[in-house]
C-alpha cells in the first residue's frame, strides 16, 4: 500500500496546484501493479472515465518491467481544463493524454506543448487508420502528428420498432433505413409516429441538431482559412432549421442525454428515436437494462456523420517520450481496439479490421440483435472529413443551450439565435 501511496503523491500534488475553478474531483489512480525488478520509467497518463483503456494499460503494465504506469482519471471537461493551465504553468502536465476531437483544434494553437509523433516514426502507421480520421490528428501540411486515433464514433439512429408498427410505419431495419433517406422524410414519420401514438419522435431536438450538422463537412469554422462563419454557415442554418422545425411539429420528449429523464424515457419508450454514436449505446444499455430487446438500430437520414472520438498525445513536459510512444502505439493497433469494440462498442478507427468475423458478426441482443459492426463499418467508411475549429466544443455549447430554452419555451427561435450569435462573439473574442 505504501509503494502504491507514494507513486500517487506527485501525480495528486501537481492537480491540486492548478486553479480551484478548473479542478476535477480527486482523481482516481485505475491501475496498479506489483513490484518492479528494476527502477522502472514512471508514465502518468490522464483519461476520462468510460474510455475502455484502463484495463489495456493494466496489461501493459504487467508485461513491461521497464516502466510504471500511473493512470489518473477525471472529468472529461476537467481533463483538457488541466491539460490548459499546465501548459500555462509550465508544469503539471502527464506523458500521455487523452484529447477529444472537440478539443483538438484548441490544442493546435499550441505545437510546442507537444512531441511531435512523426519523429517517432508515426507516419508509417498512417495507412491503419481511417483517412478522415488520421487528417483530423495532423496539422495542415501534415508534417506535425499531434496524437494517435483511439475510436471513432459513427452515427446510427435507434429507433423502437414497437411504436413504428403502432403508428403503422415498417419496423425492420433496413425498411426504416429505406423509408428515411431525407431528413423530410424523418420529420413525416416523426408526425405519424405522435398522431397516432401520441409518443414523440425523439429524446431532445438537440440531437437532431448535432447529428445533422455531423454529417457536413464545414460547421463553425471555414476549412481553408480557419475563420469563424457561424453566422453565415449553410450547414449551421439548415440544422437549426430542422430542429426548430420538429419543436414546431411537437415531436420531442425534451429528455436531455444522459438526464433521469432520459433513462425513463429509453424504458418506458417515451420517444421512438435516439440518435447514437458507437459509444453511446453502451450508455444506453447501462441507464435501461430493462428495456433489453426493445430497441434496434438503423441507418441515419441523408448519410453519414461522426460525433467524438480521441487521440492519444504526448504532451512535451513528459519525461519518457520513447516509453510513452511505444504504450501508445500498442494501445491504438488494430487488435486493442478491436478488443474495445467487443467489450464496450468503442468502434475502431482502423478499418483494416473491419472485415473480419468479429466485427462483421458482431450483434447486441438489446438491440434486437441487431448487426452492429456491419452497420458501425459501413458508417464510419463514408464520414466526411470535417474540420473542428478551435472553439468547437464551446461553440457547441452555446448552440445547444440556445435550442434547450426554444424546446422549452424560454425563448423564441429568432431570440435564441440571436442570444447565441452574440455569446459566441463574446466567447471568441475573450478567449483570443
Amino acid at each position: 500500500m505504501m509503494n502504491r501511496l507514494c507513486r500517487l503523491i506527485p501525480v495528486l500534488v501537481i492537480i491540486m496546484l492548478m486553479p480551484l475553478a478548473c479542478s476535477p474531483s480527486p482523481p482516481d489512480v485505475e491501475v496498479q501493479n506489483g513490484p518492479k525488478t528494476r527502477e522502472p520509467a514512471e508514465l502518468t497518463l490522464w483519461l476520462w472515465p468510460g474510455t475502455g483503456l484502463e484495463e489495456l494499460i493494466g496489461q501493459y503494465d504487467r508485461q513491461h518491467d521497464e516502466i510504471q504506469i500511473n493512470v489518473v482519471t477525471a472529468q472529461y471537461e476537467h481533463v483538457h481544463e488541466n491539460l490548459l493551465n499546465a501548459f500555462a504553468a509550465g508544469y503539471g502536465a502527464p506523458d500521455i493524454s487523452l484529447v477529444e476531437i472537440s478539443f483538438l483544434e484548441t490544442f493546435k494553437a499550441f505545437p510546442g506543448q507537444f512531441y511531435n509523433l512523426a519523429d517517432y516514426g508515426a507516419e508509417e502507421r498512417q495507412p491503419l487508420f481511417l483517412d478522415w480520421k488520421w487528417n483530423q490528428a495532423v496539422d495542415g501540411g501534415g508534417s506535425m502528428v499531434y496524437g494517435l486515433p483511439t475510436d471513432t464514433g459513427p452515427m446510427v439512429m435507434a429507433y423502437r420498432p414497437d411504436l413504428f408498427a403502432a403508428a403503422g410505419l415498417p419496423a425492420d431495419r433496413w425498411e426504416v433505413s429505406a423509408m428515411m433517406t431525407s431528413w423530410n422524410d424523418f420529420l413525416k414519420a416523426g408526425q405519424q409516429i405522435r398522431d397516432r401514438t401520441g409518443t414523440a419522435m425523439v429524446d431532445t431536438i438537440n440531437m437532431l441538431y448535432r447529428f445533422r450538422l455531423a454529417q457536413e463537412p464545414e460547421q463553425y469554422y471555414d476549412r481553408d482559412t480557419g475563420g469563424l462563419i457561424v453566422k453565415q454557415s449553410e450547414a449551421v442554418k439548415g440544422a437549426w432549421s430542422l430542429a426548430m422545425k420538429a419543436n414546431e411539429l411537437n415531436l420531442s420528449a425534451d429528455a436531455p442525454t444522459w438526464s433521469i429523464r432520459w433513462g425513463e424515457g429509453i424504458e418506458k419508450g417515451d420517444f421512438a428515436v435516439i440518435f447514437a454514436a458507437a459509444w453511446l449505446l453502451d450508455h444506453i444499455k447501462q441507464t435501461a437494462p430493462g428495456a433489453a430487446g426493445k430497441w434496434d438500430v438503423a441507418f441515419v437520414p441523408e448519410g453519414a456523420g461522426n460525433w467524438g472520438g480521441s487521440f492519444l498525445t504526448l504532451p512535451k513536459q513528459g519525461k519518457h517520450p520513447e516509453e510513452a510512444y511505444k504504450l501508445i502505439t500498442w494501445l491504438t493497433a488494430p487488435e486493442q481496439q478491436l478488443r474495445m469494440f467487443n467489450r464496450n462498442n468503442n468502434f475502431p478507427s482502423t478499418p483494416g479490421i473491419y472485415h473480419t468475423e468479429s466485427i462483421q458478426n458482431k450483434r447486441d441482443p438489446y438491440f434486437n440483435n441487431a448487426p452492429l459492426g456491419k452497420i458501425f463499418a459501413e458508417a464510419a467508411a463514408e464520414v466526411p472529413m470535417v474540420y473542428e475549429g478551435p472553439r468547437q466544443h464551446q461553440i457547441t455549447t452555446i448552440m445547444e443551450n440556445a435550442i434547450f430554452k426554444v424546446e422549452r419555451g424560454e425563448a423564441e427561435p429568432a431570440q435564441a439565435w440571436q442570444e447565441a450569435m452574440d455569446l459566441i462573439d463574446r466567447t471568441v473574442k475573450t478567449r483570443r
